[in-house]
Order: structure tokens, then C-alpha cells, then sequence
């Protein structure tokens, strides 16, 4: 997602820190071979899958990064 896009959903209300887009050209450096046209068909034909992964992994980043913040917080009040 590009600014753009970024800074629209966040005047609307609907916020958003991360984004990430996949390309034909992405596909490419796997498939050399493959079309430009054959690329983007395999992203349309795959894109729920790639959405569902994203998300999952999204989630399990940011409590992974919750966990760590609160062992540091946690770290910091010992020794205190």
C-alpha cells in the first residue's frame, strides 16, 4: 500500500501502521520464466491464500513483540 492509500484510510478513521503488496515482478525472481500476464493470474488466482498467510503472520508478530515489550517492562521494574 503506498502513502496515499495510507494516509486516506487514516482520515477515514480506519488506521493502519503496516501494509505490504506483491507484484508480478515478485513472482518473477521464483518463476524467471514465467509471463508478466501468467504472474498476475498466479497473484489473483492465490490472493485469498496470500492475504490469509499475511494476516496470521501480522498477528503473530505483534504478540510476539507484546510478549517482548512486557519481559523488558518486566526486566526494568526488577531493578529497580
Amino acid at each position: 500500500m503506498n502513502d496515499m492509500i495510507l494516509t486516506e484510510l487514516m482520515r477515514r478513521g480506519k488506521g493502519g501502521f503496516a501494509s505490504t503488496s506483491w507484484c508480478a515482478d515478485d513472482v518473477k525472481t521464483l518463476k524467471p520464466r514465467w509471463s508478466t500476464k501468467k504472474c498476475n493470474e498466479f497473484l489473483q488466482n492465490h490472493s485469498g491464500h496470500i492475504i490469509d498467510a499475511m494476516i496470521t503472520e501480522g498477528w503473530l508478530v505483534i504478540e510476539h513483540s507484546i510478549r517482548e515489550d512486557e519481559r523488558h517492562e518486566n526486566n526494568k521494574l526488577q531493578r529497580t
